[in-house]
Protein backbone atom coordinates (compact mmCIF):
# COMPACT_ATOMS: atom_id res chain seq x y z
CA UNK A 1 0.00 0.00 0.00
CA UNK A 2 1.11 3.36 -1.24
CA UNK A 3 1.92 5.92 1.60
CA UNK A 4 0.19 9.64 1.59
CA UNK A 5 4.06 11.33 0.16
CA UNK A 6 3.51 8.41 -2.32
CA UNK A 7 0.01 9.10 -3.84
CA UNK A 8 0.64 13.02 -3.60
CA UNK A 9 4.15 12.61 -5.79
CA UNK A 10 2.33 10.19 -8.40
CA UNK A 11 1.47 12.13 -11.73
CA UNK A 12 -1.94 13.62 -12.13
CA UNK A 13 -2.58 10.62 -14.73
CA UNK A 14 -1.46 7.91 -12.30
CA UNK A 15 -3.48 9.87 -9.19
CA UNK A 16 -7.01 9.78 -11.52
CA UNK A 17 -6.57 6.30 -12.07
CA UNK A 18 -5.98 5.69 -8.30
CA UNK A 19 -9.23 7.40 -7.83
CA UNK A 20 -11.13 5.50 -10.08
CA UNK A 21 -9.88 1.85 -8.56
CA UNK A 22 -10.77 3.08 -5.05
CA UNK A 23 -14.14 4.35 -6.61
CA UNK A 24 -14.71 1.15 -8.34
CA UNK A 25 -13.80 -0.84 -5.11
CA UNK A 26 -16.95 0.74 -3.50
CA UNK A 27 -19.93 -1.16 -3.89
CA UNK A 28 -23.44 -0.29 -3.49
CA UNK A 29 -24.25 -2.04 -0.64
CA UNK A 30 -20.87 -0.56 1.38
CA UNK A 31 -22.35 2.76 1.45
CA UNK A 32 -24.44 3.20 4.45
CA UNK A 33 -27.16 5.98 3.99
CA UNK A 34 -28.78 7.51 7.02
CA UNK A 35 -32.68 7.53 7.23
CA UNK A 36 -32.06 11.72 7.35
CA UNK A 37 -30.45 11.23 4.36
CA UNK A 38 -33.14 9.30 2.03
CA UNK A 39 -35.26 11.57 3.78
CA UNK A 40 -33.82 14.35 1.86
CA UNK A 41 -33.28 12.59 -1.04
CA UNK A 42 -37.00 11.66 -1.39
CA UNK A 43 -38.23 15.67 -0.43
CA UNK A 44 -35.78 16.71 -2.87
CA UNK A 45 -36.85 13.91 -5.76
CA UNK A 46 -40.86 15.13 -5.16
CA UNK A 47 -39.65 18.86 -5.48
CA UNK A 48 -37.81 17.90 -8.79
CA UNK A 49 -40.95 15.73 -9.96
CA UNK A 50 -43.57 18.94 -8.97
CA UNK A 51 -40.98 21.57 -10.73
CA UNK A 52 -39.67 23.25 -8.16
CA UNK A 53 -36.18 22.76 -8.71
CA UNK A 54 -34.07 24.96 -10.87
CA UNK A 55 -32.16 22.97 -13.23
CA UNK A 56 -28.89 24.39 -14.60
CA UNK A 57 -26.82 23.13 -17.58
CA UNK A 58 -23.25 22.56 -17.02
CA UNK A 59 -22.18 25.43 -19.24
CA UNK A 60 -24.16 27.37 -16.64
CA UNK A 61 -22.55 25.91 -13.41
CA UNK A 62 -19.31 26.22 -15.35
CA UNK A 63 -19.52 30.16 -16.40
CA UNK A 64 -21.39 30.79 -12.85
CA UNK A 65 -17.93 29.47 -10.99
CA UNK A 66 -15.96 31.01 -13.52
CA UNK A 67 -17.33 34.59 -12.60
CA UNK A 68 -16.28 34.07 -8.84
Amino acid sequence: MKNVDEILALSPAEKILLIEQLWDSLSDSSIEVSDSQKAEIRKRLMRYDQGKTKVYTWDEVKSEIRSL
